[in-house]
């Protein structure tokens, strides 16, 4: 009976070790079986050295690299040690949602390999928008990709203008910057000849205002709409104001 303590039970269910005889004159295969609480059985040779890999547990490096098992041997422990991981942060963009909002939404990252061509690996980590904003969400070093769902309805994740998270193992922690936009379509504003932009007038900012030009309900008739900007001083002069006309 062996055991790997040093990984987490839950993270022990994918796990399967590789034992590889060193001596090229060794035929027989030793058959690995994982036990629900984390245990495993091996049946080796004995005498016979054997290299061991660790496959299904990214999470951990497995530091026992070599065994070898004699006639005494019944119980052995087989060391792993967790990989170092970077608490992971959201920045919802192009949208009002906050995280907040997202607490039920899913944030699946999923592993990139380097040497495909980052193609997907298997490998993947999920987390609620509620762990994130608990801060218990976290990354090991690699690229990943970001797939999103479960967000409210009327917004989308927009994977299309989205980014990879780069994670390294010397960061302290990182920000992924995740766009979220709207699926609804914009509300027809009245038409209006003229509109103001500025402190107290119709709207804040110029793309305030050009915003709400795209969305007005206009005919044939009423095609072109004046924007006013506020006072503005030049050397030598009491003022100007500017004026644009859009259609």
């Amino acid at each position: 009976m062996y055991t790997a303590p040093e990984c987490r039970k839950g993270s022990r269910k994918n796990l399967e070790l590789v034992f590889a005889p060193k001596s090229e004159t060794s035929v027989y295969v030793p058959k690995f079986e994982l036990a629900s609480d984390g245990s495993f059985e091996v049946t080796l040779e004995k005498g016979v050295e054997y290299d061991l890999t660790a496959l299904g547990v990214d999470d951990y490096e497995l530091l026992t690299k070599t065994f070898k098992a004699d006639k005494k041997t019944a119980d052995a422990v087989i060391s792993f040690v967790q990989k170092v991981v970077v608490p992971v942060f959201v920045e919802v963009t192009e949208s009002d949602l906050t995280m907040a909002d997202l607490e039920n939404a899913s944030f699946t990252f999923i592993l990139l390999d380097k040497e495909k061509d980052f193609a997907d690996t298997t490998y993947k980590y999920t987390f609620s928008g509620k762990d994130i904003a608990d801060e218990s969400a976290a990354l090991r070093e690699g690229q990943y990709r970001l797939d999103v769902s479960g967000v409210p309805s009327g917004y989308e994740f927009d994977e299309k203008h989205s980014y990879d998270a780069i994670i390294h193992e010397a960061d302290i922690e990182h920000v992924v910057k995740v766009p979220i936009v709207s699926t609804k379509a914009p509300e027809k504003i009245p038409y209006s000849e003229t509109v103001t932009v500025g402190q107290g007038k119709d709207y804040s900012t110029i793309n305030e205002a050009l915003e709400a030009i795209r969305n007005m309900d206009r005919d044939a008739s009423q095609q072109r709409v004046t924007v006013k900007d506020p006072a503005r001083r030049l050397p030598g002069n009491a003022g100007y104001r500017h004026t644009q006309r859009y259609l």
